[in-house]
């Protein structure tokens, strides 16, 4: 039998771990966004496999495809980077539950001089008013913005969010990549090159520099302290009761107390610049306060909330939606490494899915 998704993973958590191997067989299937799988979930499988001798695979999709896919009742919880979008109905009834705090790093060369930039100019970067690095104090030369092709991407959704106040905000980039790994191997390779990523990923991957913003860099201590401008949460989403489909909030609850009480979890994030939850009262208490100033600086003008919409009745086997037929049932294998791509309808959401899926979970060892 399969055990796929977050419903067994965290079910497994309050059991007697000499029950474990008499009821489950290996396999057990975690879900995310590539970015929150990179980040937290590997560390977390690893932990668990470690502490139940049960093995795990992280299967990653688009942040939008991840959310679906709970919304739906195909997965109790899935990991991603970025809360629910306010203009997209089916992430209404879904409950997200941050379990760590990172930082958003803006990756450059190493060899680029510009080493700082402020939030006015960070803005007009991604606003198309700077183009060119010496208006930076940089060698001449225009500035290759990359981002994510991939609608509502988590990182690059909290990035938009916070200088235009609308993460579905369009920007000026001129190279698009399918997911955050290959715009930062992208970045790597590109002197003139600039884009957004998590600085837990950024701080290990050996061809990125990350930029100072206002003077600060990137890190768990300016983190900590609060004086990095553009922290972000990392988030397990669940889904609230509704029509058809019962809640999954207590799944999140369980999977964030197995996180909290795994002090080598825990440092494990800590060595990778990640601030667990538990240790982020400063941020999490100053939160609304440091995006309000934020958006008072940038101009930014938040409009009111509209009323929630109705949720969805649970999905038909069979839509038109090109976002649920990109995401593939969570109770099946994984595209084995290397398989032939299938055959796409054009449809530049479903491709970049279906490439995530073809390059399977990460690390590898999670892929056997």
């Amino acid at each position: 039998m399969r055990l796929a998704g977050w419903t067994v993973a965290v079910g497994l958590l309050l059991a007697p771990p000499g029950m474990l191997s008499a009821r489950t067989e290996p396999g057990t299937t975690w879900t995310g966004d590539l970015a929150a799988a990179r980040a937290f979930m590997v560390d977390t499988a690893r932990t668990y496999e470690l502490r139940f001798r049960n093995p795990v695979k992280v299967r990653t999709v688009g942040t939008m495809s991840a959310l679906e896919a709970v919304a739906r009742g195909q997965a109790d919880l899935v990991g991603t980077a970025r809360p629910a979008d306010p203009d997209t109905p089916i992430e209404a009834n879904l409950q997200f539950t941050t379990v760590a705090w990172d930082a958003l790093a803006l990756a450059v060369h190493p060899r680029n001089p510009v080493r700082d930039v402020s939030l006015e100019q960070l803005r007009d970067i991604y606003a198309g008013r700077i183009v060119d690095w010496s208006a930076l104090g940089g060698a001449p030369g225009k500035i290759n913005l990359y981002a994510v092709a991939g609608p509502l991407d988590g990182v690059e959704w909290s990035l938009r969010r916070l200088l235009f106040g609308k993460g579905s905000a369009r920007v000026a980039a001129g190279r698009w990549y399918i997911n955050t790994r290959q715009l930062e191997d992208a970045v790597a390779i590109d002197p003139a090159g600039i884009g957004v990523t998590l600085h837990s990923l950024a701080a290990a991957h050996q061809g990125l520099a990350s930029l100072r913003i206002d003077g600060v860099a990137p890190g768990l201590k300016t983190l900590e302290d609060g004086s990095y401008p553009l922290p972000t949460r990392l988030y397990v989403a669940a889904r609230r009761a509704g029509p058809g489909l019962p809640s999954s909030v207590q799944a999140a609850i369980r999977a964030r107390q197995f996180m909290r009480r795994e002090p080598a979890l825990r440092a494990e994030w800590r060595r990778r610049q990640l601030l667990p939850a538990a240790n982020a009262r400063h941020l999490r208490l100053g939160a609304t306060e440091r995006e309000a100033a934020l958006f008072q600086r940038l101009g930014v003008r938040i409009a009111a909330a509209p009323p929630a919409p109705a949720v969805p009745p649970p999905a038909k086997p069979r839509l038109s939606n090109p976002m649920r037929a990109a995401a593939r049932p969570l109770d099946r294998e994984p595209v084995p490494f290397g398989a032939p791509p299938r055959a796409t309808q054009g449809n530049p959401t479903r491709r970049a899915d279906e490439a995530l899926e073809r390059s399977g979970c990460a690390p590898a060892v999670f892929c056997r």
